[in-house]
């Protein structure tokens, strides 16, 4: 995902030093895409750390707390990309 997503991001940068508005529409969506897939990994993360709090032994509790808080911070970073990324897009609309 990290290839694709400056793959994705490089394709913004030409777009705008072009001054190509609809290339970078096009561009800001496919580069949105990626950080929903992070997203979307991280909320499954979460899910599974959530299912299984129970089971896990206490000596690899603190792994558990610091996946979940790994998570959270990608999904919430993640958020944050797609929502600039869609505010960036509506500009060039």
């Amino acid at each position: 995902m990290i290839e694709a997503d400056a793959q994705a991001f490089a394709r913004v940068v030409r777009a705008g030093a072009r001054q190509d508005h609809r290339a970078i529409r096009r561009a800001l969506t496919v580069a949105t895409g990626i950080p929903s897939q992070v997203g979307e990994c991280a909320q499954q993360v979460l899910s599974i750390a959530r299912r299984i709090r129970a089971r896990v032994s206490p000596r690899y509790r603190v792994d558990l707390r610091c996946a979940e808080a790994l998570a959270r911070t990608a999904k919430q970073s993640a958020q944050a990309l797609v929502a600039a990324n869609r505010a960036w897009r509506r500009q060039r609309s």
